[in-house]
């Protein structure tokens, strides 16, 4: 039986989810280009962390860190390993200093006993750091921090990764506006109105023969009976009277001229008929008939109804997938609209290819919460020879994030992912003494 709905709009549908949800070209970002950064002079400030003691309300940071992210363009966090030793640099990117202030009162606030430096010369910093001559192996992890854990997640990716290897971790967040999260909100809520009409399909298939019959018998008797009688009394009478009278009168004479003789005769006759007939007549009849009739009838009918059908319901597994994903989906985007939401990076640099790696996937294995797909958790790799490795490197030292393009999209993208303040937190947080 064939499905009547557009097919085409599923297909459609599909794609854009996959474009939306699986976000297909992260997954191979070596391949394309980099869009480079914008020219712009807004100062970042940087801190050097000192000590950062332990706190049970740890989580009272992500209120400063609501207002710190409205008061500026960006949050960096560097977490740098050197032989061993941990140091952590904090920054934020934007005209007003009040949110540098804010930055220093909230740590001193929410961790008591916090120490750090200012950094005065902070592009200095920057450009030693990002610098493409320091030939580091970039990884990049794009995953949504979880909160599940007690344990901090750099304590835990700190102690994996080991005093062996030199590393250095940046944690990058933006803003996002709400006008742009809601789009994105509304563009997953019409595919998942688009995906409920496939999700399940209900055939239903009849077939029925009606047969009606009847059939009809009549018997009739008839009988008749009837008489006619008919008198008649007539009179005729005639009356016939003839006379007639015959006179002949013969004579002969010659004729001198002639030579012959003439004979005259005179004939007469006289005729007389009279008739006359009276005819009288009298007819009496009497005519009777006695009729009766006798009718029987029997009647019989059948009528035979037969049907029988065929129901059954289909369902598309991709389409249930899809709808359980965007559920999930619709419901953290609903929740991040009702709070601050950032745009979260996370890149990893050493001068060895395998410890950059490691860093990324360590982190991302961490991070991430398998029993929840919110959409791809996955690894990417520069190396110091790929033609976009100097455009990646001037971008994160602006403290932006490398604009990634194709000429099969329309607008370049970011290998980022939306976040809330407690997730920053809980990615970011690091005590040390």
């Amino acid at each position: 039986m064939d499905d009547i709905r557009d097919i085409k709009l599923l297909q459609e549908a599909l794609v854009q989810y996959d474009n939306l949800i699986n976000r297909p070209l992260l997954h191979d970002l070596g391949c394309l280009c980099v869009t480079p950064p914008l020219t712009c002079t807004t100062p970042i400030y940087l801190l050097h962390i000192k000590t950062l003691p332990a706190n049970n309300n740890s989580s009272y940071f992500s209120f400063i860190l609501n207002a710190l992210i409205s008061l500026s363009h960006a949050l960096g966090y560097f977490l740098f390993s050197t032989n061993g030793k941990i140091s952590i640099y904090i920054g934020v990117k934007g005209e007003c200093s009040a949110a540098f202030s804010l930055l220093q009162n909230g740590l001193l606030q929410s961790f008591p006993g916090t120490t750090f430096e200012v950094v005065f010369d902070a592009p200095k910093f920057l450009t030693d750091f990002f610098s493409p001559t320091n030939c580091f192996q970039i990884a990049s992890a794009t995953v949504i921090p979880n909160t599940t854990s007690t344990t901090p997640l750099l304590t835990q990716f700190s102690d994996l990764m080991g005093s062996s290897s030199d590393y250095a971790a940046f944690f990058l967040a933006h803003p996002i506006s709400y006008c742009e999260l809601s789009k994105y909100y509304d563009e997953l809520c019409e595919l998942y109105n688009i995906f409920s009409i496939f999700n399940e399909v209900h055939f239903n298939h009849m077939h029925g023969l009606v047969k009606n019959g009847s059939t009809t018998i009549t018997n009739c008797d008839t009988d008749t009976n009837g008489g006619s009688r008919t008198e008649t009394n007539g009179t005729n009478m005639a009356h016939y009277q003839n006379s007639h009278t015959t006179t002949t009168i013969s004579s002969g004479a010659p004729c001198p001229y002639l030579n012959n003789n003439i004979n005259l005769s005179v004939l007469s006759h006289k005729a007389c008929n009279h008739s006359h007939t009276d005819n009288a007549s009298c007819a009496q009849g009497s005519t009777f008939n006695n009729s009766h009739a006798h009718t029987h009838s029997r009647f019989s009918s059948e009528n035979k109804t037969h049907n029988h059908g065929i129901n059954y319901s289909a369902q598309n597994i991709c389409v249930q997938n899809a709808l359980s994903t965007l559920s999930v989906i619709i419901n953290r985007i609903q929740l991040l609209l009702r709070s601050t939401t950032f745009e979260y990076g996370a890149y990893f640099f050493s001068s060895c290819s395998e410890t950059s790696i490691r860093a990324a996937y360590t982190f991302m294995g961490l991070a991430s919460n398998p029993s929840t797909y919110l959409g791809p958790t996955l690894v990417n790799f520069w190396s110091p020879d790929h033609p976009s490795y100097s455009l990646i490197l001037d971008s994160l030292f602006r403290f932006e994030y490398p604009k990634f393009h194709s000429p099969n999209i329309c607008s370049p993208f970011h290998n980022t992912t939306f976040i809330q303040s407690v997730e920053l937190l809980s990615s970011v947080y690091f005590p040390i003494s």
